[in-house]
């Protein structure tokens, strides 16, 4: 191949169209072309996508950032797509005779990179010509023979939790290490992203990419580091911000967008707008009791299966004993035949009290045992920010600990980076 298709015609030969912000994207991360050089509208959308610069420098190439809004076709044309793209066109001079070059989609959840492996096979196999190239398949890889070359890519998703190992020993066309925000970041985690992301980097070919992006977690770990440190000054990556609406500005995801705003404004912005989150996310299922009766929490219980009330720990938190009395005596209080859950709007304002049913500890008294759930990030006072994950993780267990509660259950986002934490305290969680 004399010389290789552009990006914009590789999409047109297996029939796959763009928005004008998922092609400058490419233009300015894959193409190479600075965001000065473009005109009109697409210059205003580069600035919209990579802030106030004019040139990305030669050394920030190799990697690429991107905190993206949900449902707006980064998974597909920015991964997947793209992925099949570097396969067959990257430079694979630097390969020893027999050497195969490789593709590979990285995240600690099968689920997360398969789904751009698809995507890729999928680009393979819309197009006849490409669809030859194709040696062999499986649910987690395929391989292809390169015409021009005869090289042999194999596209995979390297095993869930050696993903760092993975990485090593070969030369990559590109990489993607996806949803970074849900990775885990601490040396005490099975995964982490900072392990493959170096790892990854000193073994991409020349002019291959490492592509980091995902909708934005809590402010710390790989994604957030990259995108703070980069975005509208580039120096060792090129970062971007892509909401849901200006990367795929449809009828059709505008209505998403507006339904999930009018459903939960914080949430949506997290997910649409790309803003950060302020919390973990995760609640923490405890069961205080007296202190001589350290029964373990029963397994068949779950939060909406079992009475519980859910509110800020740190309004009471005066010590566990005052807080848990204040609890016990606001559910179990002779005017409360009803229980209710206090819940809290993203940005921790309250929200209206919801009425659960009742209160089947009504007139009992405090020995009986009561689920309660707290707000995990506010529980001892300070933030996120200040004191990590592990700190919060720690206080939670050790407040709860002597009151016989063994078990953990927060939402499902945050599963994957919060589990190891409490499994390192002999805790078994539920996401």
């Amino acid at each position: 191949m004399s010389k290789p298709p552009t990006f914009l015609e590789f999409l047109a030969s297996v029939h796959v169209t763009h928005t004008p912000a998922q092609r400058v994207y490419q233009m300015v991360t894959r193409m190479g072309i600075d965001p000065c050089d473009l005109e009109g509208a697409d210059r205003e959308l580069a600035r919209e996508l990579f802030g106030d610069i004019d040139r990305v420098p030669d050394e920030a190439r190799h990697v690429d950032v991107c905190i993206k809004g949900a449902r707006a076709g980064w998974t597909y044309i920015c991964e997947g797509l793209d992925g099949a793209y570097a396969g067959l066109t990257a430079d694979l001079s630097v390969l020893a005779p027999g050497e195969m070059g490789n593709v590979g989609f990285f995240s600690p959840r099968d689920d997360q990179s398969r789904q751009p492996l698809r995507f890729a096979l999928g680009a393979f196999e819309t197009n006849p010509k490409l669809k030859k190239m194709i040696v062999s398949k499986s649910a987690d890889e395929f391989t292809i023979k390169r015409l021009h070359d005869g090289k042999l890519v194999r596209f995979w998703c390297p095993p869930t939790g050696r993903t760092a190992v993975a990485a090593r020993g070969m030369w990559w066309c590109s990489a993607y290490i996806v949803e970074p925000a849900s990775w885990t970041t601490d040396a005490a985690f099975v995964v982490r992203d900072y392990d493959t992301f170096r790892a990854l980097g000193p073994r991409t070919v020349p002019a291959g990419i490492l592509r980091v992006g995902g909708t934005p977690g809590i402010k710390e770990g790989l994604l957030f580091d990259l995108y703070t440190e980069n975005f509208e000054h580039p120096v060792a990556a090129v970062a971007a911000r892509a909401p849901s609406l200006t990367f795929c500005p449809t009828p059709r995801m505008r209505q998403i967008v507006a339904r999930e705003k009018a459903k939960d404004p914080a949430n949506a912005a997290n997910e649409y707008e790309c803003e950060w989150r302020t919390s973990i996310g995760v609640e923490v299922l405890t069961e205080p009791e007296r202190k001589d009766a350290r029964r373990p929490l029963p397994s068949h219980m779950r939060p909406l299966g079992a009475p519980f009330v859910s509110m800020d720990a740190s309004k009471g938190l005066k010590g566990r004993d005052e807080w848990i009395a204040e609890i016990l005596q606001w559910v179990i209080g002779e005017e409360d035949e009803y229980l209710y859950e206090q819940r809290k709007t993203w940005d921790g304002n309250p929200a209206d009290p919801v009425r659960l049913g009742p209160n089947p500890y009504f007139r009992l008294n405090h020995g009986h045992s009561l689920l309660v759930v707290i707000d995990a990030a506010s529980f001892g006072g300070g933030t996120h920010e200040t004191r990590g994950t592990d700190g919060i993780v720690k206080d939670v267990v050790e407040w709860a600990a002597p009151y016989g509660c063994r078990h953990a259950i927060g939402d499902s986002y945050s599963d994957v980076f919060i589990e190891p934490w409490f499994r390192a305290f002999k805790w078994t969680y539920q996401g």
